[in-house]
């Protein structure tokens, strides 16, 4: 059985921060990558170790904008 990131949960909290940056992406002449490529980036190599203490809502919205 899959199971997925234990940040997935927070996928819909921050669709609006990852299409922010998309579109920030795309403006900077990125058009090829997608959503799914951006939040597989996040999961894999911004938040690869999860913490004993879950990360918050306006932590993971932050580090979607790269700030």
């Amino acid at each position: 059985m899959d199971v997925g990131h234990e940040y997935d949960r927070f996928r819909t909290l921050v669709k609006p921060a990852l299409e922010s940056k998309l579109n920030e992406f795309r403006m900077l002449g990125y058009e090829k990558i997608t959503e799914q490529e951006l939040w597989d980036f996040l999961i894999k190599k911004k938040w690869k170790k999860i913490k004993k203490n879950p990360i918050s809502i306006k932590l993971s919205r932050k580090s979607c904008l790269f700030r």
